[in-house]
């Protein structure tokens, strides 16, 4: 699954060549809104790096519980990152829900 590195100098040791950072914001109706991190299901290969909640650090553990407009900032390589953009900016479809 998931790894969490709060550290940027083990997020380092992990990094290829390929490796890009993306930031991604939690969508106002975000699916994800509520869900654990250990729940997301994002690519194995991708990495939480760290977590902002109105400008602020999370500790990262697989236990956090994501809400609308956190920012994650992800590592991986460019096509696992697009998929979790994905997954992560997907809004639910009623606003009543």
């Amino acid at each position: 699954g998931l790894m969490l590195l709060p550290v940027h100098r083990r997020v380092e040791a992990h990094l290829s060549v390929r490796h890009q950072f993306l930031p991604v914001t939690v969508p106002e109706r975000g699916v994800v809104a509520g869900q654990q991190i250990v729940d997301l299901h994002l690519p194995p290969e991708v990495v939480i790096a760290r977590i902002l909640r109105e400008g602020q650090p999370v500790a990262l553990h697989g236990g956090v519980e994501l809400e609308e407009g956190d920012v994650l900032l992800l590592v991986g390589e460019p096509e696992s990152l697009e998929h979790s953009r994905q997954i992560l900016e997907t809004r639910r479809a009623n606003p009543f829900v």
